[in-house]
């Protein structure tokens, strides 16, 4: 949430947001194809990344609209 925190007050909340439901929506998906526990770890890291950025950066879009 830090690291998303920053870049949203520097490159703006609409693309970091977009960039957070990417980065869920397509590790989410290679996770479902995942081949061993080890690639299923790191790709719920990736996932757990872009939603721990997603829900701070909502926040902050839906307050200021």
């Amino acid at each position: 949430s830090i690291f998303f925190g920053s870049r949203s007050d520097s490159l703006g909340r609409r693309s970091t947001f977009i960039l957070t439901l990417i980065l869920s929506g397509i590790f989410g998906s290679l996770a479902s194809l995942s081949p061993n526990i080890p690639t299923l770890q790191i790709l719920f890291f990736v996932i757990g990344f872009g939603v721990g950025g997603n829900l701070p950066v909502d926040a902050s879009m839906l307050s200021e609209f």
